[in-house]
């Protein structure tokens, strides 16, 4: 499957996002990992577990939905647990999150992004994937982590790619500024 340009810079900044939260060493259980793209440079650095609902790659250690009344399936407790690009597509991210909550140790970290509702795109005519089912901001995204026991640390809205021609995108980050972005990442902690 071809990955497009705009895919690749998101993969890109997730893995820069990886990086500088995550020590190096960590086992770290991803929930919906899929093929897991933003952890293939740096694998190495990594204890990976996947969790998804197909075994679509080899990084997958649960086949089970994180939305489940019990995920009895996984057995061991994570201090890194990260969910990138998942949460808009859950029926339930508040009983993900109190299940990702039993997977955690306490203390530990949830870090993930998800589209921001202040997506510029958005407001030039480009649509929500049809696989989303919520759409998210910096202050609902707070809400639903902190209403679910997590203490948020920080969010962050990182890719803002223009297109300056058919092969050329540069990443902007105008966030600091304006409430505006591609993606929001986040970083939280398990509230003991």
């Amino acid at each position: 499957m071809a990955i497009d340009r705009l895919a690749i810079m998101r993969h890109k900044t997730t893995t820069k996002y990886i990086l500088a939260h995550i020590p190096k060493n960590s086992i770290v259980l991803d929930i919906g990992i899929g093929e897991g793209n933003y952890w293939n440079p740096i694998l190495d650095k990594y204890e990976v577990h996947g969790l998804d609902l197909s075994r679509s790659s080899k990084m997958i250690r649960y086949v089970t939905s994180i939305e489940k009344d019990n995920v009895t399936e996984v057995s061991e407790k994570y201090e890194y647990v990260t969910m990138f690009e998942v949460i808009e597509h859950l029926e339930s991210p508040v009983k993900a999150l109190k299940n990702i909550r039993k997977l955690m140790v306490k203390g530990g970290a949830l870090i993930g992004s998800t589209p921001n509702r202040f997506d510029p795109y958005l407001w030039v005519g480009a649509t929500m994937h049809s696989r989303h089912n919520y759409i998210f901001d910096k202050l609902s995204l707070r809400h639903l982590l902190t209403k679910c026991g997590f203490n948020v640390l920080e969010i962050e809205s990182l890719v803002l790619p223009l297109k300056l021609s058919r092969d050329i995108f540069i990443s902007v980050d105008l966030s600091r500024f304006f409430m505006m972005g591609r993606v929001l990442f986040w970083d939280a902690k398990l509230d003991p």
